[in-house]
This record gives structure tokens, C-alpha cells and sequence, in this order.
């Protein structure tokens, strides 16, 4: 069993579009032009690319400590289901 995986996304916004990568997670892109869209779909896509890189299911958050709430780099945790619900049932 692995434990949480942080990852930091810079989101950039350029001629109307917003797109988000991440340098810890190789082939995480995606483009929008409303950033709510990008925010709301980066824990599926992230969750996506651990499903298909590390076999298993992830549950996807943007980290409540990532300090400033409207930074473009927040950091993202994934977190095992089953330490997930663990944690919820302490």
C-alpha cells in the first residue's frame, strides 16, 4: 500500500485559454477557455494518469494548505481510497 502523492500544476492563461501542466506529472494537459473548467477537471485527469501509471485509484484534492488559494500553483494530493477512507472513519 502507497501512501499520498503531492503534485504541483502551474496553470497559465494565454489569448483567452487556460492550460494546465505539471512538471511532477508527465502528460497532464489540459486547456480550457473558463479556468473553473480547468479546476474542476484537473482531479479527473490527474486521477487518470496515476489509474494508468500506477495500476490503482486515487482520490484527487487540491491541497487546503496550498497557501494562497488564487495561486497558479497550487499544489494537488492524491490520496489512496482506502487511506482516505481510513481517515474518515477515525
Amino acid at each position: 500500500m502507497g501512501g499520498a502523492l503531492s503534485f504541483r500544476v502551474e496553470i497559465e492563461e494565454r489569448d483567452g485559454w487556460f492550460t494546465a501542466t505539471s512538471q511532477d506529472l508527465p502528460g497532464l494537459c489540459l486547456a480550457h477557455t473558463d479556468l473553473e473548467s480547468i479546476l474542476n477537471g484537473l482531479p479527473w485527469a490527474i486521477g487518470v494518469l496515476l489509474s494508468k501509471s500506477h495500476g490503482r485509484d486515487y482520490h484527487v484534492v487540491r491541497s487546503p494548505y496550498a497557501g494562497d488559494p488564487d495561486s497558479d500553483r497550487a499544489p494537488w494530493v492524491a490520496i489512496p481510497p482506502e487511506i482516505a477512507s481510513a481517515q474518515l472513519a477515525a
